[in-house]
């Protein structure tokens, strides 16, 4: 059972290095279909620094999107194996067992909920306070930028991130 655990842990820091490593590379290649410079070729840094030809920028791409993809279902796999291992552990309870397992297992999804929570307010919090010392354009870039990596701007109890339309 322990060498399980270790394993299992071992198996999810793998694959969470795996995810942000691939994150960062991917992030800074162009997405397909990226606006274009005058020149009609957009180049990340990446690219500039290593000076790859269009052929190979593509190439890259399709490299790094594969990569994306495999990690992403790695990522979906590894946060599926909590419930398969309490699946497991649940079939060898008796029905007494199972009922304290079941308050354990509600206790901790309450607690993870609560540091969830946590972990967005000071998120939310942080956008808040950048965006006091932003002016109104940098302000309306940063929403931009953030409902772009996020998909939304973070609020806090505290108060609401402004979403500026753009």
């Amino acid at each position: 059972m322990k060498n399980a655990r270790i394993l299992l842990a071992g198996v999810m820091v793998v694959v969470l290095a795996a995810g942000v490593v691939a994150g960062m590379l991917a992030s800074r290649l162009p997405a397909s279909g990226a606006g274009e410079t005058a020149a009609g070729d957009r180049r990340s840094a990446l690219e500039e620094e290593l000076g790859l030809t269009p052929k190979q920028r593509e190439e890259m791409r399709r490299i790094w999107e594969n990569v994306r993809d495999q990690v992403n279902d790695c990522d979906r796999a590894g946060r599926d194996l909590p419930r398969q291992r309490d699946n497991e552990i649940i079939a060898m309870l008796t029905d007494e067992q199972k009922v304290k397992f079941e308050k354990i297992a509600k206790d901790y999804h309450q607690r993870e909920i609560a540091l969830k929570q946590e972990r967005e307010g000071a998120f939310g919090e942080g956008v808040n306070k950048t965006n006091e010392i932003l002016t109104k354009p940098q302000q309306e870039k940063y929403s931009q930028i953030i409902k772009a990596r996020l998909g939304h701007v973070p609020s806090t109890e505290a108060g609401v991130a402004p979403v500026v339309s753009p």
